[in-house]
């Protein structure tokens, strides 16, 4: 998804409900004669301003998950790393390669990288 795109569909569903309220707005002052072009443009300016106002401080966010999720999370070591072992990350047991040479069981690591299903591993 190009970058236009990722940030243009966002900013039209934050838009879809200041048009409802703007839409009412309208009703409401025609109900009560109020319907003058220096409001209409007023409403419209003032709604424009809460929904960059309300798109910049609350941006979209992409949860991440899978693998990118995992990296720079810390686990514990369940056997002893010679560089390889297992860990345990989020009560499951993982396959695992040590880069800082061996690592006592029970240690605390740090993922930082995944090779496979292989968890790439140093000292936290």
């Amino acid at each position: 998804m190009s970058n236009r795109r990722r940030y243009t569909i966002p900013l039209l569903l934050s838009v879809a409900d200041e048009v409802l309220i703007a839409f009412i707005a309208v009703i409401v002052l025609h109900v009560f004669g109020l319907l003058n072009a220096t409001y209409v443009i007023l409403l419209i300016i003032a709604l424009t301003i809460v929904t960059l106002i309300k798109f910049k401080l609350f941006p979209s966010h992409n949860p991440t998950t899978g693998k990118e999720a995992m990296i720079g999370k810390i686990c514990t070591t369940a056997t002893h790393l010679t560089p390889y072992g297992f860990v345990k990350y989020n009560g499951e047991l993982w396959k695992a390669r040590c880069i800082d040479g061996e690592i006592p069981k029970g240690e605390r690591v740090k993922i930082v990288g995944i090779d496979g299903l292989t968890l790439i591993v140093k000292r936290a």
